[in-house]
C-alpha cells in the first residue's frame, strides 16, 4: 500500500519591529561649591551634591562722612578723642570749622566737649584792631569759648570771586592774617595763617574756641617807617639851598662888588 504525502506547511515570515530608539537625557552638570576639588574617579559621572552653603564676600570698610551742621555735636570714642570728622559752617556760608579724628576736645572745667558751635560777629561787635592791621570785615565766634584742642582744628574763610576781589586786592604777600582774641588778656593773638589764592581761601590753626577776625596789615605801619628811617641821607646833589642862608650870602657879594667898585674909582685919574 502506498502511503499518503503528509503536506508540509510553510510558515508565513514574520515581519520584524525596528524597535524605536528612545534618547537617553544628558545629565545637567551642577556648579560646584567654591574650594571642592573636581576629583574624578571613573564611576557613574554622577554630578557633584550642592553642601547648601556659599562664602560670603567681605564687606568693605565704609568711609566716615563728615558732619555737615550748623552747630554740630562732636561723636567721641572710649577714649574720649573725636572719631568722626566734624565740619562746622556759620550762617554766612563763609567761616567753617573743621574738627579731625584723633583731636581731644574739652571745655574750660577740662570736661569731655560734645557740641561746637560757629557763629558770625558784627563789624559793630569786634573788638578794636591791633594798630598794625585793618579789620577786613570778616569775624566769626566759636563756642562754647574757652574749650581747647590737643591738637588744632581748621578754621576756614572762604569767598566767591567778588568778595576775594575786595578782600584780597591789594594786599601783599603775608598781608592777610587771622588772629584770635584773647578775652582775658583784652587782646588779638595772631596764629598761623596759610592765604590760598587758587581756592580763594585763609585758613588758620585754632586751638581755642574763640572770636576769630580776619586782618589785613596796615599800609605804613611801623615797619615800614623803620625801613625809611634805615636808608641814609639824601645825597647832596639836587638839594635845595635853605633860603635862611640865601640871604647873608646875597649880602655880603653886594659888599665885596661895592667896595671893588670903590677901589677902582680911586684909581683913575
Amino acid at each position: 500500500m502506498t502511503p499518503t504525502p503528509t503536506p508540509t506547511v510553510t510558515p508565513t515570515p514574520t515581519a520584524n519591529v525596528t524597535p524605536t530608539q528612545t534618547r537617553t537625557p544628558t545629565p545637567t552638570a551642577t556648579q560646584k561649591p567654591p574650594g571642592s576639588s573636581g576629583g574624578g574617579g571613573g564611576g557613574g559621572g554622577s554630578a557633584p551634591i550642592n553642601p547648601g552653603w556659599s562664602t560670603p564676600e567681605p564687606n568693605p570698610t565704609p568711609t566716615p562722612t563728615p558732619r555737615e551742621a550748623d552747630s554740630g555735636s562732636l561723636h567721641l570714642g572710649e577714649t574720649g578723642l573725636v572719631d568722626q570728622v566734624a565740619r562746622i559752617h556759620a550762617a554766612d556760608g563763609i567761616a567753617t570749622l573743621t574738627i579731625a579724628e584723633g583731636i581731644r576736645a574739652v571745655d574750660a572745667a577740662g570736661n569731655p566737649l560734645r557740641a561746637v558751635t560757629l557763629a558770625t560777629i558784627d563789624a559793630a561787635d569786634v573788638p578794636a584792631a591791633p594798630g598794625a592791621y585793618v579789620f577786613a570785615g570778616y569775624a566769626c565766634i566759636a563756642g562754647p569759648e574757652e574749650a581747647v584742642f590737643s591738637s588744632p582744628a581748621t578754621l576756614a574763610f572762604t569767598f566767591t570771586q567778588e568778595q576775594w576781589d575786595t578782600v584780597y586786592n591789594g594786599s601783599v604777600q603775608g598781608g592777610l592774617v587771622v588772629q584770635r582774641y584773647n578775652r582775658s588778656a583784652g587782646t588779638w593773638e595772631e596764629v598761623p595763617t596759610t592765604v590760598l589764592p587758587e581756592t580763594r581761601s585763609v585758613t588758620a590753626e585754632a586751638l581755642h574756641l574763640s572770636a576769630y577776625a580776619l586782618f589785613v596789615a596796615a599800609p605804613g605801619d611801623g615797619a615800614a617807617q623803620a625801613v625809611a628811617a634805615d636808608t641814609g641821607p639824601e645825597p647832596t646833589a639836587g638839594r635845595e639851598i635853605p633860603y635862611a642862608l640865601l640871604i647873608p650870602g646875597l649880602l655880603a657879594l653886594v659888599i665885596a662888588g661895592a667896595g671893588a667898585l670903590l677901589y677902582f674909582r680911586k684909581g683913575e685919574p
